[in-house]
């Protein structure tokens, strides 16, 4: 299910606007539109479906960027998500990406929960 692109308010700020776009897009259960021409950034937080590893890696214009925010493996010790299918492993973001670079990346194991990795990939030129 694909629902029209919605324009949101335009943000100023010292005189530099910046419009943007949003799409609500079932992407899990497809069809997943095309990307197009693709976008210089992408973001998925708190979200992980490897089939979409190809088309994220279609949807990053080269030289753009991928920030990536997920539940890592270990996360299942103290909470939702549980089942593996959720949780990403050690190293596997950046090999679903090879070539790409790594600009930052984080694991979070804070008191009491809620792992995360991060990472900031950019795509080759």
């Amino acid at each position: 299910r694909v629902e029209p692109t919605r324009p949101l308010p335009r943000w100023e700020d010292d005189g530099h606007a910046v419009t943007l776009a949003t799409r609500v897009v079932d992407l899990e259960n497809g069809p997943v539109p095309a990307p197009g021409d693709g976008w210089d950034l992408v973001m998925v937080f708190r979200f992980l479906h490897r089939p979409l590893f190809g088309w994220l890696a279609e949807a990053v214009r080269p030289g753009g960027s991928l920030l990536y925010e997920t539940f890592r493996t270990g996360q299942e010790v103290f909470g939702h998500p549980k089942h593996p299918r959720f949780l990403l492993r050690s190293g596997e973001l950046s090999s679903a990406f090879p070539g790409w670079s790594v600009e930052a990346h984080e694991e979070t194991a804070p008191k009491g929960g809620s792992l995360m990795s991060r990472y900031w990939l950019r795509r080759p030129l």
